[in-house]
């Protein structure tokens, strides 16, 4: 096939890909779409431990495709034509890319493998794949989650998800009293760029809740204001991209706080234009409190922990400059009586899970709580580099140079499901550029590269049994 044919099935899956995905209904997900194409070429479909598991001819190797992003009435695909076809969407684009690079390969002569797709969430790590393990044909495992190109991941960090409580102490107060003395505002900070859980950690520079809390200090040290609640979250278990905090405020003082954000939210912008684009800071007037204002003491020690806490990467390997470590605070949500905080771990080292878990803890503890272990995740290291030389051997073969090999803080999604199996796994993914906070963009020329490089390594495959 040459490369015409190649593009044409790539504009015409991208498009069906976009028309599929305009009209929503109840029925229809990415996962259904591809499943369509494995029936149209008689495929097998077997459903196992809610996994769907297409059997081709013959299966040098099982390709594993994670899809948890929803269609939904927003969503949409636009193929763009210039020098290249470009694809446009608002969906995970690593999951998007990596579809269609299976219906092409669904679509091609090729037909020495199979292919597992998956709806997993990191709390299903408990779930039994027993029976999955009986029909999984090839002990050669390819994972197309990558959040990288023109590399492949052997080496998968232990995932560490920990929780914990800052108790609050809330004011008495009259409330009728309090709310005609005082106004309540919402302060919000939004659309931090880590909202896409498929970003590397070395291009998430904020995060949301960290971000704030500096911004309260600055505002606090200025006007006098009573904090009553503090939230952020980010996608699932990725860094906290939006972040909120209710105050109270003297009717006195409202020009004073509204003046003092201008100046101070006019200075984050303008900082942080570069590396947050689509950062916005807002504030407005809320009618009702949810709960008394904290005490002082309460506000100091949230403060402190959100301050002191490690976020980001923690550690990197002093040869590939790559994250051995990372450690990020992913949601707060306030209650009447306590700040409960998510905290992930990321580690390719058991010692430095540890000393970023002691830091952690060391800092709860000074601020009068106790950090606690809710899911934990073991690293994850090939038993031999079979697999690995053949992908790397057929980069070479197809672009003359060297496949570089990396250790990586994601990619999860295999490992919650063949973490207790005997098998070879990589993972692998398709260029792509996350144009602002609602769109990212691949191109037909980087998907091309993925592809010719898989299409190559299942046919070293077959010839390694000729």
């Amino acid at each position: 096939m040459d490369n015409s044919d190649y593009k044409y099935k790539f504009r015409t899956i991208a498009k069906d890909l976009g028309d599929y995905i305009k009209v929503i209904d109840d029925e229809k997900s990415l996962i259904k779409f591809i499943l369509s194409k494995a029936r149209e070429k008689g495929l097998k479909i077997l459903l196992i431990n809610d996994c769907y598991y297409i059997k081709n001819d013959k299966a040098m190797a099982v390709l594993h495709l994670n899809v948890s992003d929803k269609i939904n009435r927003l969503s949409y695909i636009d193929v763009v034509e210039n020098d290249d076809i470009v694809v446009n969407t608002n969906l995970d684009v690593a999951e998007l890319s990596s579809l269609i690079l299976l219906i092409m390969l669904l679509e091609s002569d090729i037909n020495n493998f199979d292919i597992l797709l998956t709806n997993n969430y990191v709390n299903d790590y408990d779930r039994d794949y027993t029976t999955l393990r009986s029909y999984i044909r090839s002990s050669n495992i390819i994972n197309l989650n990558l959040n990288e190109a023109d590399c492949i991941a052997e080496s998968f960090a232990s995932y560490t998800l920990s929780t914990l409580d800052l108790p609050i102490v809330r004011r008495n107060i009259d409330k009728k009293e309090f709310l005609d003395n005082n106004l309540v505002y919402r302060i919000s900070l939004k659309n931090l760029l880590g909202k896409s859980s498929t970003l590397n950690l070395e291009n998430i520079l904020k995060n949301a809740i960290k971000m704030l809390n500096t911004f309260l200090r600055k505002l606090k040290s200025k006007v006098d204001i009573d904090l009553i609640s503090f939230d952020g979250k980010g996608l699932y278990d990725s860094i906290a991209t939006d972040a909120y905090v209710d105050i109270a405020i003297d009717k006195k003082y409202e020009n004073d706080l509204l003046d003092i954000f201008k100046l101070y939210s006019s200075e984050y912008l303008r900082a942080n234009l570069r590396i947050e684009p689509n950062l916005k800071f807002e504030i407005e007037k809320i009618e009702e409190i949810s709960y008394p204002p904290m005490t002082e003491d309460s506000y100091n020690h949230i403060s402190s922990f959100i301050e002191l806490a490690i976020n980001g990467i923690y550690s990197v390997d002093s040869n590939t400059k790559l994250a051995i470590s990372s450690c990020l605070l992913s949601r707060a949500k306030t209650f009447d009586d306590k700040l409960y905080i998510i905290i992930i771990f990321r580690s390719l080292s058991e010692d430095t899970l540890k000393d970023m878990m002691e830091k952690i803890k060391l800092a709860a503890k000074i601020n009068g709580a106790e950090i606690v272990e809710r899911l934990s995740i073991p690293s994850w290291q090939n038993e031999n580099n079979k697999l690995t030389n053949v992908f790397s051997n057929a980069f070479e073969k197809l672009f003359n140079t060297s496949l570089k090999i990396i250790k990586t803080q994601y990619s999860l999604d295999g490992i919650l499901i063949f973490h207790k199996f005997n098998v070879n796994m990589v993972s692998l993914g398709v260029k792509y550029k996350q144009v602002d906070i609602e769109k990212s963009t691949f191109e037909y020329k980087d998907l091309l590269k993925t592809y010719s490089l898989i299409e190559e390594v299942l046919l070293e495959l077959r010839k390694s049994l000729e």
